[in-house]
């Protein structure tokens, strides 16, 4: 896909027409590789050239080692279909011909596609934090040529992408023109606090959520890092890199700004009991269940009231047998409750689970 291809397509006539006895042969470019932007390790190419095909059939060999391809990679489509069509595909010792068949003399498209491994690209995101609580959000397309050649004339299109470039061998690029500008309203950014413990360890951790309403959400955006910043008039300084995973339209967005400061959580084990224990025939335990008491103890050492959103997780097969405060289980493996927490205040919440059918 790689230096801009000029391929010699040799279109040589069957011995079965003698009027095109002495062949007919045609030199034509192939186009610029147009890609398609895709999640996935292997992008596809497509490139193009228009052929003039006389009635009946024609072999059509094409140079596909200049492409760094194999034969069995590659697809042939013939437009339109109306007056030409592959019939016949050989691959023999001398490289691969494709057998084609036209109805009547026309000019036809020959469009190949073949795969390209190599060529990475990532959307590039900067979060400016607003005094205000507003948020800037933009986003700068990122690719870089693994592919082994020289690429040039590229056009790359898809849902993230409307861009054409050339690129050397391991050169990589980030486009000046950002593919998302946005300014969000302060009333769609909420600034929040969560404690999870499976998902980001002991320290809770300060967030900010793109609401789902906001103008910007409405369209899908790709995974990538996020590098935030303060706004300039607040010295704009660079506050953290986070991340973001595929979000589909209308869907909110979590932006870590990373540890919480003067939030401490303390997580405790107080109890765990087997209640409920089966015996098998010789009077022993086969399967029990477990009761753990859990207790945890929020301490908000900040000047400003907090809510602090918890998240448990568990596996396994379980039940919520009683807590302290009201609880929401929003999955399979996950209860999740809100806790607010005065300046200076220290709580503590209990709740006991009971984990079903364990076995010795």
């Amino acid at each position: 896909m790689i230096a801009r291809l000029v391929a010699v397509v040799t279109l040589v006539a069957l011995a079965l027409q003698p009027a095109l006895a002495g062949g007919v042969t045609a030199s034509t470019s192939f186009g610029p590789p147009t890609i398609r932007l895709e999640a996935s390790d292997t992008l596809l190419a497509v490139r193009t050239a228009m052929v003039q095909l006389p009635r009946g059939a024609t072999p059509l060999a094409l140079p596909l080692a200049d492409l760094g391809v194999a034969a069995t990679d590659v697809t042939l489509d013939v437009m339109p279909a109306d007056c030409a069509r592959v019939v016949a595909v050989n691959t023999g010792t001398d490289g691969t011909r494709w057998l084609l068949e036209a109805t009547r003399d026309c000019q036809v498209a020959l469009a190949i596609t073949y795969p390209v491994k190599g060529l990475a690209w990532a959307l590039a995101y900067t979060a400016t934090l607003g005094t205000d609580g507003s948020l800037g959000l933009s986003a700068a397309l990122r690719v870089t040529n693994g592919v082994g050649r020289d690429l040039q004339d590229a056009r790359l299109i898809g849902e993230f992408a409307r861009a054409t470039l050339s690129l050397e061998n391991g050169q990589s690029v980030t486009l000046d023109q950002p593919w998302l500008d946005a300014a969000i309203a302060p009333e769609d950014v909420a600034r929040s606090f969560v404690y999870d413990r499976v998902g980001s360890g002991d320290a809770p951790l300060e967030l900010l959520t793109i609401s789902a309403d906001a103008p910007a959400r409405a369209t899908a955006l790709p995974a990538g890092t996020v590098r935030i910043y303060a706004a300039p008039e607040a010295g704009g300084e660079f506050i953290t890199q986070s991340s973001i995973a595929y979000a589909p339209p209308r869907e909110p967005i979590e932006l870590t700004l990373g540890p919480a400061s003067g939030i401490a959580v303390t997580r405790t084990l107080d109890l765990a009991k087997e209640v409920d224990k089966r015996l098998d025939a010789r009077n022993r335990v086969v399967l029990f269940d477990l009761l753990e008491t859990w207790v945890l103890e929020v301490r908000n050492l900040r000047t400003e009231p907090i809510e602090l959103r918890v998240r448990e997780r568990h596996e396994g097969i379980w039940k919520l047998e009683e807590s302290s405060v009201d609880l929401d289980r929003t999955d399979a493996e996950t209860l999740e409750f809100t806790l607010p927490v005065a300046p200076d205040e220290r709580r503590e919440v209990s709740f006991v689970l009971r984990h079903q059918n364990r076995q010795p």
